[in-house]
């Protein structure tokens, strides 16, 4: 299986602290996986989802921290919210809603100890989600708890990335290089062009 973290060597604006986020979650999950407890490793796994998810719309929103905390800020409004920008891929916030879900499932029904004793229409939706991403090969001989597994770190992974990304233009939209570049593109534009 071709671990997330392997995949960042190949992307040239990774920075050292991606790398050292996931060597964390890797470690967490490996940790809970040898505690053979499924609903810690999916509560976690959901919590390090939504984290991501946090950081995301904080690259995106410079007071969010400020309104996170709110009682109505739901993880279910968070992912909506982060998908509203339109910067990923609808899948990764879609399968974020199916992390969701199941950690819902694990959180609210005592009954349920293992992720196999969930409906199987949670695991065909992980499935269907990883081969959109072409990730077909990679689960093919795994179980729902690997697949869970490799699904949570795919998405963090995407959001971390796509994190460091808005950081760097952020920080670029602040400079007076595009400041003026912007300038000169109004100035180039056709007034009737322009929608309100």
């Amino acid at each position: 299986m071709h671990s997330p973290i392997d995949v960042i060597k190949d992307i040239p604006f990774t920075s050292d602290h991606l790398k050292n986020y996931l060597s964390k979650i890797n470690s967490m999950i490996d940790k809970l996986r040898s505690l053979n407890d499924d609903r810690a490793l999916v509560i976690v796994a959901a919590l390090f989802v939504e984290k991501a998810i946090d950081d995301y719309l904080s690259s995106l929103i410079p007071d969010f921290l400020k309104i996170e905390d709110e009682r109505d800020m739901t993880f279910s409004l968070k992912i909506k919210l982060a998908s509203s920008f339109k910067l990923c891929h609808s899948s990764f916030f879609k399968c974020s809603h199916k992390i969701r879900e199941i950690r819902n499932e694990f959180a609210h029904n005592i009954e349920i100890e293992r992720i196999n004793d969930l409906d199987s229409s949670y695991l065909i939706s992980l499935q269907t989600h990883c081969k959109n991403w072409g990730h077909e090969e990679e689960i093919k001989d795994l179980d729902f708890i690997d697949i869970f597994q490799h699904v949570s770190k795919t998405i963090i992974l995407n959001l971390m990335m796509r994190v460091h990304v808005n950081n760097i233009m952020t920080r670029y939209i602040r400079t007076k290089q595009f400041k003026q570049n912007f300038l000169n593109y109004i100035s180039q534009l056709d007034p009737n062009s322009l929608s309100f």
